[in-house]
């Protein structure tokens, strides 16, 4: 496990890590990661994705890679992945931002304190004073 991850630094650690992941060769072509109001991120599958051998294996290994890169910012390997229906997904999308890992497409989203809706925090942004 990595030492101290900085909240900044999660999102482009998940990258790195999906990048990485071989889902893409397994034939997983849209992931969603979620950082929940605690700072710890889990992934999003459709509910309907079937799971052939190779993919839950390269599911499994990113799993245990992103809870090794993001310390505390990750949940146990037996609770790291959810499955969600098309029109939850759709609500999700709706306020992700959007990254290309080539074949696979990673929506990456946080759920925040000021409302009801899924929005990314978005890097760049001006400072309060």
């Amino acid at each position: 496990m990595k030492g101290f991850v900085s909240f900044d630094r999660v999102w482009p650690s998940v990258q790195d890590v999906l990048a990485r992941s071989g889902l893409a060769e397994a034939g997983l072509r849209e992931l969603y990661a979620l950082r929940d109001l605690t700072g710890r991120v889990r992934l999003v599958i459709p509910e309907g994705v079937q799971m052939p051998a190779l993919m839950e294996t390269a599911l499994r290994e990113v799993v245990d890679r992103l809870e090794a890169a993001l310390g505390a910012h990750a949940y146990p390997s037996d609770r790291a992945v959810l499955r969600a229906a098309p029109e939850e997904l759709d609500a999700l999308r709706e306020g992700a931002l959007r990254v290309p890992l080539g074949d696979l497409v990673v929506y990456m989203a946080d759920r925040l304190l000021t409302g009801m809706g899924w929005r990314t925090v978005r890097p760049g942004l001006p400072q309060a004073p």
